[in-house]
């Protein structure tokens, strides 16, 4: 059943967060300073370093009746626990953080939270809960006035109403998402949304407008590149172009289908996962067996090989 996009606005966040919301106006308090550092440890990967400043910033911000700081360093510390896949620590952080929200009465901020808490609930398979969580979130961030935090309930719903395999409802959301962000000139979240769209119609089979949506994210994010003056996205870019070559396959189109494959072959040698170059060539190998391109056959057999040596 082919789902329709709703003509609306979204914006979207692959993970929001509060940090770029500005809760409060603390401007340069002690515990904005350590939510700062934390943020940027948690950037290079030094995670234990992370929790340890977030929660400082939580006892102080506490001690010194700083709701606004208190709210932001429990909202990192759940996005930290999600990262390390400790869903019900999230869980209790994020909870922790809407309570006190709630108190301070700032429908925008959550939004924001209840987004995230739809997010945990989801990973732990509690799909009644995070739809009604990422409604509450939509209701709280109209998309007149906060067009980004609406967008990033809709995709957030979105996953949700795909695990529940109601994928025309996740389309309409996806496709709101996909439309808030492009209409505020965001080339990357619109490339997620329009990602998660093109997925959903896959799954429900409209391959030909998967195809549509797919395309558009993959220039989204050649956009994007452009913009920062850095390489391409590579997980984003291989997702597209391996939606696509599923599409084409959907659609009986092979050759259309191996274009997209070589592409993949080439962006996955940017990255270092090497059981996923393996993977895509093993495919793209048997691809172009089925259409006599030997060429690429022989070629591909022989980096297959070469990533089977020892290193």
């Amino acid at each position: 059943m082919a789902c329709r996009p709703t003509p609306t606005s979204e914006p979207d966040h692959q993970g929001p967060s509060l940090a770029g919301a500005e809760p409060g106006s603390a401007g340069g308090s002690p515990a904005r300073f350590l939510i700062a550092a934390g943020d940027a440890a948690l950037e290079e990967g030094r995670l234990d370093e992370s929790r340890r400043h977030y929660e400082k910033a939580a006892f102080l911000a506490r001690e010194t009746s700083e709701p606004a700081e208190e709210i932001l360093a429990l909202n990192q510390l759940g996005l930290l626990a999600e990262r390390q896949g400790a869903l019900a620590d999230a869980e209790n952080h994020y909870r922790d953080a809407l309570r006190l929200q709630q108190a301070a009465g700032d429908g925008w901020n959550e939004s924001l939270l209840r987004t995230n808490l739809a997010g945990v609930l989801l990973r732990r398979g509690a799909l009644e809960d995070a739809e009604k969580e990422a409604r509450r979130a939509i209701e709280l961030a109209p998309a007149e006035q906060e067009p980004g935090s609406h967008a990033a309930a809709q995709r957030r719903l979105g996953k949700v109403l795909l695990g529940e395999q109601r994928s025309a409802e996740a389309c309409s959301a996806f496709a709101t998402a996909a439309d808030l962000r492009g209409r505020a000139g965001e080339p990357y979240d619109e490339a997620a949304a329009r990602l998660d769209l093109g997925r959903a119609l896959l799954q429900s089979g409209d391959a030909r407008r998967a195809v549509g949506e797919l395309s558009r994210a993959l220039q989204n994010l050649d956009r994007t590149a452009e913009r920062r003056g850095r390489a391409p996205f590579t997980a984003e870019v291989l997702d597209a172009l391996r939606l696509l070559a599923a599409a084409y396959d959907a659609l009986a189109e092979p050759r259309n289908a191996l274009t997209f494959r070589e592409r993949a072959i080439e962006t996955a040698r940017r990255g270092e996962d090497l059981e996923l170059r393996r993977s895509l060539l093993d495919d793209g190998i048997a691809a172009a067996r089925s259409l006599g391109r030997n060429d690429l056959v022989e070629a591909w057999r022989s980096e297959r090989s070469r990533l089977d040596l020892p290193r």
